[in-house]
């Protein structure tokens, strides 16, 4: 798919963010998600849906990929 990332891995534009774009970044990030990260990245954007911003770090839990 070849999606166009900024030097820390965001979406260029997350306005196209999709389930199935979170797929592919997971894979070309050479990474599998489990049920419990797709939970927590599924949570994260149901909060930036509903305050039109990320979170703070310390305000939700962080997530170790490794």
């Amino acid at each position: 798919m070849g999606l166009e990332r900024t030097g820390n891995g965001y979406l260029v534009d997350p306005t196209i963010w999709t389930e199935e774009i979170m797929h592919e970044m997971a894979k070309e990030d050479d990474m599998e998600l489990t049920e419990s990260m797709v939970g927590q990245i599924m949570s994260a954007r149901e909060y930036f849906e509903e305050n039109s911003s990320g979170t703070a770090h310390p305000n939700f839990c962080k997530i170790r990929w490794h």
